[in-house]
């Protein structure tokens, strides 16, 4: 009997465990087989509309981009005065509206004009006082050695070449801040998740989580307090997803 009753709970595992991985796998599946580019348009498309609606890109910003911005701060150690560059800013400039509100001067870079000029204008309806600047340009030629922070849009691609290319400009004691889709997100969406030994081998990360499907890594370009080659590096602090 007993036999029977262990039998039987090792094949409920058993499927349990594989419909988990069909449920995720499949709709992965047909998830990660969209166009990246049908990706692009649709996010765009979203940014757009609420650049240009007021009502929308408000409710977008109480709701997700000024929530996350408030836990990347402190993570970072942004000052007033501190000078930012984001790349790939796109047409609804949230996050350099509340690094603005908070004293910071911020460089907004998009390589597409039509992006540039949508945040143009909306960041024109807000009191920034000249402390953002927004211009076209490439995130794989732009030099990121006068910034004390960088940090690097959701969406912007390649992704992993733009990241390297903004850590190695970056100045001693700058910092390099990006986000991650993690659980769940990470399999439904064409958006790789990268890892900051990838960016960084030798220097240590921090990490938190927000929401449920994402995360942000915040990389210091600290050689003091870089990882001696062939050594383990420390895992990153995790904070706890407060907000839901």
């Amino acid at each position: 009997m007993a036999d029977r009753l262990i039998s039987s709970q090792a094949a409920g595992r058993r499927s349990s465990l594989l419909a988990r991985r069909v449920l995720v796998n499949v709709p992965s599946k047909l998830f990660k087989a969209i166009p990246r580019s049908w990706y692009e348009g649709l996010v765009k498309g979203v940014e757009s509309q609420g650049s240009r609606r007021g009502p929308l890109g408000s409710l977008i910003y109480r709701t997700f981009f000024r929530r996350i911005t408030k836990k990347e701060v402190p993570l970072c150690g942004l000052k007033p005065g501190d000078r930012v560059i984001q790349i790939g800013v796109g047409s609804l400039p949230q996050t350099v509206l509340y690094l603005a509100e908070l004293g910071a001067s911020v460089e907004a870079l998009d390589n597409d004009p039509e992006a540039v000029a949508n945040a143009t204008r909306m960041l024109d309806r807000f009191s920034v006082d000249g402390r953002v600047s927004v211009r076209q340009a490439d995130g794989l030629k732009t030099d990121c050695n006068a910034a004390d922070a960088v940090w690097i849009s959701f969406v912007v691609h390649p992704k992993e070449e733009v990241l390297k290319r903004a850590f190695a400009s970056l100045k001693e004691g700058g910092r390099l801040v990006y986000r991650n889709p993690v659980g769940l997100l990470a399999y439904i969406i064409p958006e790789p998740r990268i890892e900051p030994d990838i960016i960084a081998p030798l220097f240590p990360a921090k990490r938190i989580r927000y929401f449920p499907g994402m995360e942000t890594v915040v990389i210091t370009k600290a050689h003091d307090a870089a990882i001696p080659a062939g050594a383990a590096a420390p895992p990153g602090p995790l904070a706890g997803a407060s907000d839901r």
